[in-house]
């Protein structure tokens, strides 16, 4: 069973852009047992990596990932912002082709009897077969009978959990938005956060796009459709996990004018509901409380 002290320095390093080394030795006591280091993506040391092994503790390499941290969302909050491109202007249509000019009418001779010698015709090549015509891609707000499409698209492992999911998101404010191409072939969940010191903000929860149909700007497409759906609900921002799994998470929501403003925390709660549909208590509905 993998050590979980292991698995959050390695997520923690991988997300700052480090590969984490955990010593191999398995006797306390022996060799660098215990010990970590840190290299850059290409394996060049950083920390902890020397001739005899690996030399840093766990507090040391959290402690340095930390600092790592804090000096990056110090040069983004230094950096100035970047000026938004020009929309490339728009290219002149190509010039209508002009009529060929037509040639003069002659008459053809008789055409020769063949030959008894001349070869035989060619038997004319079967024209290859037209291509499916590709379904035209959609938007629309999830249903309950997508639950199954919906579990296959996110592996889900126990069959009818996002058909509930998605009946929660809607009952809470949100919504769930799928892209369809005759299947189901993209989803994106978003909810409105209220909070005390600010309006609402709409926040993406789940972001997700089949493999074969990546980098066609599907993923974009389903965020505006999310924005929308927030800017109905009241909510005047929208914000975002970079923990949602798509490939540069960083710097898919820059180009889409989103801004660094926070660092997220996690924590796993060891008592977990017994159904997606709990809440937790409401002060005004729980009734009066016994006089003592």
């Amino acid at each position: 069973m993998a050590d979980p002290v292991v698995t959050a320095l390695r997520e923690a390093a991988t997300h700052r852009g480090f590969r984490l080394l955990a010593s191999r030795v398995r006797t306390p006591g022996k060799g660098d047992y215990g010990k970590f280091g840190l290299t850059d993506p290409e394996g060049k040391p950083v920390l902890g990596v020397g001739k005899d092994g690996l030399g840093a503790s766990a507090e040391e390499i959290e402690a340095f990932l930390r600092r790592s941290e804090m000096e990056f969302w110090k040069r983004s909050a230094a950096a100035p912002a970047q000026k938004s491109k020009k929309p490339k202007s728009a290219k002149a249509p190509p010039p209508a082709l002009s009529p060929a000019p037509e040639r003069s009418r002659r008459t053809k001779a008789p055409a020769k009897p063949p030959s008894p010698h001349s070869p035989a015709p060619a038997k004319e090549r079967p024209k290859p077969k037209a291509k499916a015509a590709v379904p035209p891609l959609r938007f629309r707000l999830a249903k309950p009978s997508d639950g199954p499409a919906l579990d296959r698209l996110l592996g889900m492992k126990d069959k009818g959990v996002a058909a509930s999911r998605v009946a929660a998101c809607h009952k809470a404010g949100g919504g769930v938005v799928v892209a369809e191409r005759g299947e189901v072939i993209g989803c994106i969940a978003c909810l409105p956060v209220p909070a005390l010191h600010r309006p609402p903000a709409g926040r993406i929860a789940t972001l997700f796009v089949a493999d074969r149909h990546r980098r066609e700007g599907i993923g974009t497409m389903l965020v505006e459709q999310a924005a929308a759906l927030s800017a109905k609900a009241g909510c005047t921002t929208m914000e975002a996990m970079s923990d949602i799994e798509i490939r540069s998470a960083h710097g898919f929501f820059r180009k889409l004018d989103f801004d660094e403003t926070s660092y997220r925390f996690a924590r796993t709660l060891k008592e977990k509901p017994k159904n997606d549909d709990a809440r937790m208590p409401h002060p005004a509905r729980q009734g009066p409380r016994p006089e003592r």
